[in-house]
């Protein structure tokens, strides 16, 4: 298969592991030896095995793979998928706190709550300056705190801005009904979102 085979159907083949009968199989093999070799494969396939490790089950067969992958990886390629991570944890966080708020606090008044958050030391450098999860290629820059709004206030659905230069770019981040935020699926919506705005 070519790179650009395995990037079209790397989360289909990432699916596809979880019903092997061995934790070591050719399937899974051939995907981290891809993925090491390529860069654009091993981010996606980094978030591809991270958005599964919430399902006891696979957790075992995946985390292995994950652990794997991050021990083969150069240095600086690792600490921007711990970057990463670390902002979107930062992200999933302040979600968690909205939603233990009084939900009939109004849009402003918990995007009020969500400014003053985000405005802390500590959230102020995991959420900016950091690799897209969506587009390793792609650095965001500052923060726009006021361009984050509320998309949906019953599914805590967020937009995040970031400046980069004259672009604007959105990200947009959701929990799931069982509780569990899925990585890829967020990853999909926000991707569609930034396209429809790119086109003119």
């Amino acid at each position: 298969m070519s790179d650009e085979d395995v990037s079209q159907y790397l989360m289909q083949l990432v699916q596809t592991v979880k019903y092997e009968p061995h934790l070591d199989c050719p399937l899974a093999t051939m995907l981290l030896r891809r993925a090491l070799l390529n860069r654009k494969i091993g981010h996606f396939f980094f978030w591809h095995l991270r958005a599964e490790l919430h399902t006891p089950s696979l957790a075992v067969r995946y985390g292995l793979l994950l652990e794997a992958f991050c021990r083969g990886l150069g240095p600086v390629f690792l600490k921007k998928l711990i970057k990463q991570v670390e902002a979107l944890d930062k992200l999933t966080k302040l979600t968690d706190s909205l939603r233990e708020r009084m939900p009939s606090e109004s849009v402003k008044e918990r995007m009020r709550f969500v400014a003053e958050k985000i405005r802390q030391a500590d959230y102020m450098e995991s959420l900016q300056f950091f690799n897209s999860p969506l587009e390793n290629t792609v650095m965001l820059g500052e923060l726009d705190i006021s361009q984050c709004k509320v998309l949906d206030l019953k599914s805590e659905l967020f937009v995040w801005d970031w400046k980069r230069s004259f672009v604007c770019i959105s990200m947009q981040t959701c929990r799931a009904g069982n509780g569990q935020r899925e990585e890829a699926s967020v990853a999909r919506v926000a991707q569609s979102r930034r396209a429809s705005r790119a086109t003119p």
